[in-house]
């Protein structure tokens, strides 16, 4: 909306626009207790973080790791209209990395479109980092009472 002068420093974020991230939560020993072995754990508020971590909290990651995955399917149409994607070697480092350079800067910060899907990209990744830190405070929530469980 600032309609900022085009530079080196924002393509990165241009390709990130169209990538989305990955979560696989470890949960085989949740598995097992919730087969039946729930009941060594005798603290009924201790079960119930747990089992909210597992099945409300990672479930809601997932889920939303999933509706980035479909925002950025519904940017990717656009930003392969109106972007080259190269890949340049990280300072510093052997790796290398990909960075979107628009075609066209001016008709892109002009383009309604453009802002419209950005704009949802944007609150898309903020929902799902909301979502991200509170499952990570549950799930240090959980891990402390499970501390004390464990002590007693």
């Amino acid at each position: 909306q600032n309609k900022a002068i085009e530079n080196d420093s924002m393509y990165e974020d241009f390709y990130q626009s169209i990538s989305f991230n990955y979560f696989f939560p470890k949960t085989s020993n949740y598995q097992t207790l919730r087969s039946g072995n729930l009941d060594i754990i005798r603290s009924d508020s201790l079960k119930e973080v747990i089992i909210d971590v597992y099945d409300s909290g990672f479930n809601r990651i997932i889920e939303k790791v999933e509706t980035r995955r479909k925002g950025a399917r519904v940017l990717f149409p656009y930003y392969q209209k109106n972007f080259t994607t190269k890949i340049v070697a990280m300072e510093n480092s052997n790796r290398n990395k990909r960075i979107g350079v628009p075609i066209n800067y001016l008709k892109l910060i002009n383009d309604p479109e453009y802002e419209t899907l950005i704009v949802e990209a944007i609150t898309g990744r903020l929902n799902f980092r909301n979502g991200f830190n509170s499952t990570i405070r549950d799930t240090e929530k959980c891990i402390d009472m499970i501390d004390r469980y464990l002590k007693n």
